[in-house]
């Protein structure tokens, strides 16, 4: 048998936010060893950081 999982908004928003910390530290260890990350990565990962703050603002509005 296979569990089913019962995402709701919370759980997706908390997901995405754990990814986005996880790529963060991944960007932060790979430049201590040296490696270039090009730009547009960087440009991407704050797209991303303004999307969830986005999301986070738009849950609270609803929950009023």
């Amino acid at each position: 048998m296979t569990a089913v999982i019962h995402w709701t908004l919370e759980n997706i928003i908390i997901a995405i936010i754990v990814l986005a910390g996880v790529c963060a530290i991944a960007l932060v260890a790979t430049r201590a060893m040296g490696i270039n990350i090009p730009q547009w990565v960087f440009q991407i990962f704050w797209i991303v950081i303004v999307v969830v703050v986005a999301v986070l603002a738009i849950r609270f509005l609803f929950s009023l």
